[in-house]
């Protein structure tokens, strides 16, 4: 993954403050090459969080999706992290997003808007239901998009508090193929427990939508093996533009400027050309030992989820060459 200021990041050992530093990736060969910017790192406190699954930064404060809940937590001193609130969700919490005074939570077969204006006491202020189990989820101006067990959808959360479902586009990985079908989020919403419990089951070999993102006005998602990009089409509906298939499993990706780098599960992270989505280009790739769900960097700090800890780091870049 890559990040301004600290190059490519990628593990050059065991202390996964390496991570921001020491070594940068040259991703279209393969190889470690020098960096005109040296990162010191040094941990510097961390919050242990059974089952978490994401994470979302504002200035002192990390929200933070885990089982069934949202937490939020002052960070303002590393070396003793505060629990400010913790809110109990209808299921599952798999992503969480921060847009303006709300944040968005993908929590078993919905997206919730949650009112966080106040960290010690938030709550739940609308909800819209998505096509089985909600994944993730990104903001693109005042549309939400979510990745589902069914697929893609796009939300208008123009005003928050009532969100208004726009259209759908059904999902399946087929072997070499993607097929596809135009709905609405409205469909989500009629269907009953047991037809939803059906949608899981159809589409679980799919595995659409564990990894989201967006950029520039286009979505890129994961599905079983292959990254995917959308674009949005008449009446608000995600357009399937292009994908490539990968021999393994696809477990995450990061968009940062025109590339994706997208973690394979065979220790191997691709490098995709995304500048035109109609037409995806894999122009590298490296091997890597391991990697980490989440790694943030926000000011002189870096917060990364590594396991059942998010851990936090303090990072400062000096200028040297490194051999």
């Amino acid at each position: 993954m890559a990040e301004d200021r600290f190059g490519i990041l990628c593990p050059t050992g065991h202390e996964w403050w390496a991570a921001p530093g020491k070594m940068v990736c040259d991703t279209g060969t393969g190889g470690l090459v020098c960096s005109v910017e040296d990162v010191e790192g040094a941990e510097i406190g961390q919050i242990r969080l059974p089952s978490a699954t994401s994470f979302a930064l504002r200035k002192n404060l990390v929200w933070v999706t885990l089982a069934n809940r949202l937490e939020a937590y002052d960070v303002s001193n590393p070396a003793s992290v505060r629990l400010v609130s913790s809110l109990s969700l209808p299921g599952r919490a798999r992503d969480v997003v921060l847009h303006g005074s709300y944040a968005f939570v993908a929590s078993d077969r919905k997206v919730m808007v949650v009112d966080v204006r106040r960290p010690e006491s938030p709550f739940v202020v609308a909800e819209v239901v998505t096509c089985g189990q909600a994944k993730s989820i990104v903001v693109m101006g005042n549309t939400l998009v979510a990745a589902s067990s069914g697929g893609l959808g796009l939300i208008d959360v123009t005003n928050p508090r009532e969100p208004e479902g726009l259209g759908m586009l059904w999902i399946m990985d087929v072997g070499p193929n993607i097929w596809t079908y135009v709905g609405s989020m409205e469909d989500c919403a009629r269907l009953c427990e047991g037809e939803q419990a059906a949608v899981d089951l159809a589409f679980s070999l799919t595995n659409f939508g564990k990894s989201l993102e967006a950029d520039r006005g286009f979505m890129f998602a994961t599905s079983r093996a292959k990254l995917v990009s959308f674009g949005v089409g008449q009446d608000d509906v995600p357009v399937l533009l292009d994908y490539i298939a990968y021999p393994g499993r696809v477990e995450k990706i990061r968009l940062h400027g025109d590339h994706a780098y997208v973690n394979l599960n065979g220790r191997r992270t691709s490098l995709v050309l995304i500048s035109t989505p109609e037409a995806l280009e894999e122009v590298g790739g490296h091997e890597v030992d391991w990697w980490v769900e989440g790694l943030e960097i926000q000011d002189d700090r870096a917060y990364i989820l590594d396991g059942n800890r998010l851990k936090i780091a303090h990072v400062q870049p000096t200028w040297g060459w490194i051999w």
